[in-house]
């Protein structure tokens, strides 16, 4: 990640090379601003909403800028089922998951290791 101002510009390696994150609601605003960020500092990632088009869309730009494997996978993140096949294919794409960034509205705020399903 690069930051600049006028006399100064600052590189900064947050470590995330060669990681694989799962980014959730990744198709605008924040999950996409996440998504984006990973990938510059190197993450592949599975990234998921619930609109294909915008979906693939971003999936595209990011790895048109960054050259990093961006798989776009739509889910709606209230539904189990969908959020287990997410997973999975997730992990099958890439072997692995590292980073989960869980972007999403309506759970209480919570750890993501302790809401219940049906929250």
């Amino acid at each position: 990640m690069v930051f600049k101002t006028k006399s100064l510009t600052i590189n900064m390696d947050l470590g995330f090379h060669r990681k694989v994150a799962l980014v959730c609601a990744a198709s605008r605003g924040l999950g996409k601003a996440c998504a984006e960020m990973l990938a510059e500092e190197g993450a592949m990632m599975t990234i998921c909403g619930r609109n294909r088009e915008s979906l693939e869309t971003v999936a595209k730009e990011i790895s048109l800028h960054t050259h990093m494997d961006v798989l776009p996978v739509v889910c709606d993140l209230s539904e189990e089922e969908q959020v287990r096949s997410l997973v999975s294919q997730a992990v099958n794409h890439f072997g692995r998951l590292d980073i989960i960034v869980h972007n999403t509205g309506g759970p209480p705020s919570k750890s993501a290791l302790t809401i219940a399903s049906d929250e």
